[in-house]
């Protein structure tokens, strides 16, 4: 696995993504929502094109109308700070694509800040 570099501003979009800092130190969370357009929008999709980041597009989003960005796990180290860790629940396996046929409505489950 390579090492990813990001910017100072990407780093700051990354760190918000993962919702620290915070007292414990930790990410609990990794997600950011932005539609194109938006002042960050093109930042993100250049972490995408790094491998930093990925991208869920708008339509396939259970809410809003914009776009979901998540980090990969290289993307989110990048970001880290000395001391601080990362959740493990944030970077759950890829899922198995699922035929059209057998897909039920999802939903995005949020956990409490410092909930393990």
């Amino acid at each position: 696995m390579r090492k990813i570099e990001l910017t100072p501003e990407q780093i700051e979009l990354a760190r918000h993504a993962l919702g620290i800092p915070n007292k414990r130190r930790k990410s609990y969370r990794n997600r950011f929502v932005i539609g194109a357009g938006c002042t960050d929008y093109e930042q993100w999709m250049a972490m995408v094109a790094l491998g930093a980041a990925k991208r869920v597009d708008a339509s396939r989003v259970p809410f809003g109308g914009d776009d979901l960005f998540y980090l990969t796990m290289s993307g989110a180290r990048a970001a880290l700070k000395r001391g601080e860790m990362l959740c493990p629940e944030d970077f759950p396996k890829e899922p198995e694509p699922i035929h059209p046929s057998t897909a039920s409505s999802g939903r995005m489950i949020e956990r409490a800040q410092g909930a393990e």
